[in-house]
């Protein structure tokens, strides 16, 4: 009976994956053909998110802060997948595949360290009534591009997202070393970038945490913390970014001396 069990729940568990590769497959397929007669070389970055499969509302981490937009290690990872899927043509600066992405995740952590992860992509979508506007042209469940007297038409809109999120919910004690490492902070325009600063709510303001370095956070009480996070880029704009934390007292360390009295 054990063995009966145990053969139904792997074949459960490889039915679903087969199904799961199965409706990924026929959607980038049918992705292909709809995209297929555009110039894909005319897209800003070759992403657009149009083509992918959307995980996520990736619009919404635009690097303006909102009561919606908290962000934690599943949107992370939902967002980067999600522009994954939505490289329209082989680009691969600031991408890993899915399997890196999990192992650089796994072993970026240090015991007694919050690790943070996080991204600032540039990608593209179409712009609103593409095909209204005279920009873009769907005939026969196709996409193409749009001429005018001989002159193409942009149907396109870059767009910028920014996150980054602690890989941890709760955290014991009331002082933190955090730190931000670059295997797992993934840009296609990594140049933009300047400086990245957290204002950790402890009432210090914004510290600037450089890559690789611990950075060392303290708090007063419990509770849980928004962290704000602020990418500054080279062009003098700021993008922002937020997340919680629950913050628990630690176990308190008594000195041996003043437990049992002092011995000398």
């Amino acid at each position: 009976m054990k063995n009966f069990t145990l053969l139904l729940c792997i074949f459960i568990i490889t039915h679903f994956a087969l199904a799961q590769t199965e409706t990924n497959t026929s959607f980038a397929s049918q992705m292909n053909t709809m995209f297929s007669p555009l110039d894909k070389n005319n897209v800003p970055q070759g992403i657009l998110l149009d083509y992918g499969m959307e995980f996520t509302n990736v619009p919404a981490f635009n690097g303006t802060l909102t009561d919606s937009t908290y962000t934690n290690l599943t949107a992370f990872k939902q967002i980067y997948n999600t522009l994954l899927s939505s490289r329209i043509r082989d680009v691969t600066t600031g991408f890993v595949t899915p399997q890196t992405f999990d192992t650089n995740l796994k072993y970026s952590r240090t015991t007694n360290v919050i690790t943070l992860g996080g991204l600032y992509f540039k990608y593209a979508t179409f712009i609103d009534n593409a095909t209204v506007n005279g920009k873009l042209t769907y005939s026969g469940g196709k996409f193409y591009d749009k001429y005018t007297n001989g002159v193409w038409q942009n149907p396109y809109q870059e767009r910028k997202t920014f996150v980054l999120a602690a890989t941890e919910k709760i955290h014991k004690g009331f002082n933190i070393q955090v730190k931000l490492p670059s295997s797992i902070f993934y840009s296609n325009v990594l140049s933009e970038v300047q400086s990245i600063e957290i204002d950790f709510g402890n009432g210090q303001g914004y510290v600037t945490v450089p890559f690789n370095q611990i950075v060392n956070v303290s708090y007063t009480s419990e509770g849980v913390k928004t962290w704000t996070y602020k990418l500054n880029l080279t062009s003098s704009a700021s993008l922002y970014s937020r997340s919680r934390i629950k913050i628990e007292e630690g176990l308190t360390t008594i000195p041996w001396s003043e437990r049992h009295g002092n011995q000398n």
